[in-house]
């Protein structure tokens, strides 16, 4: 797997993959907690003083994330994020498809799905899916980033510059990020402020 390939799949995949989401036990799965702890959590990004204090944040948002509150649902996403971590892709998408149709209203499993187009180099169905993420959560870093990359890929700095941006707004402590950002501008002819 390139390095550029490795950094996407863990940008929507999430904060340590399925280690992360296989480690975690089982969340309440009432939709209103879920929505006050995820709103409470991005307070907490945004206000983050610090890169560690930032990814223990964006974890715990991944782990909420990858919660549908319906546990075959939750089965079949942590088998595909299995299947994605090993390259099977075939495999991964046959059980992220199932996912969503499954649980339409679920982000992470259009997440998911669009990581797997992304890494087989089906960058227009990537795209799609991270759309439909970002129509059910708006906020979602990992597939801002996953947009960002997808517009380095096909060459379109301008609107690679303004996702990153996005995502420096809802995560203002990502250093990888505002490393993205800088380079993105150098290239442009932007100059340092």
């Amino acid at each position: 797997m390139t390095r550029l390939r490795a950094i996407v799949a863990g940008a929507l995949l999430g904060v340590g993959g399925s280690a992360v989401i296989a480690a975690v036990p089982p969340l309440p799965t009432s939709s209103g907690w879920e929505a006050d702890s995820l709103d409470h959590l991005f307070v907490q990004l945004g206000n983050a003083r610090s890169e560690t204090e930032a990814e223990a944040i964006e974890a715990r948002i991944w782990e909420l994330w990858s919660r549908s509150g319906r546990p075959e649902v939750d089965s079949l996403l942590r088998a595909g994020i299995l299947a994605t971590s090993v390259e099977r892709y075939d495999e991964a998408l046959r059980l992220f498809d199932i996912v969503i149709d499954r649980a339409p209203e679920f982000a992470e499993g259009w997440n998911k799905r669009a990581t797997v187009h992304y890494l087989r180099g089906d960058l227009e169905e990537a795209q799609r899916d991270i759309d439909r993420t970002l129509e059910l959560e708006r906020r979602h870093f990992g597939a801002l980033a996953g947009l960002g990359l997808i517009f380095l890929s096909i060459g379109d700095d301008r609107a690679a510059l303004g996702t990153f941006e996005r995502v420096l707004e809802i995560n203002p402590a990502s250093s990888a990020t505002r490393h993205q950002i800088a380079l993105l501008r150098s290239r442009m002819g932007y100059r340092s402020t």
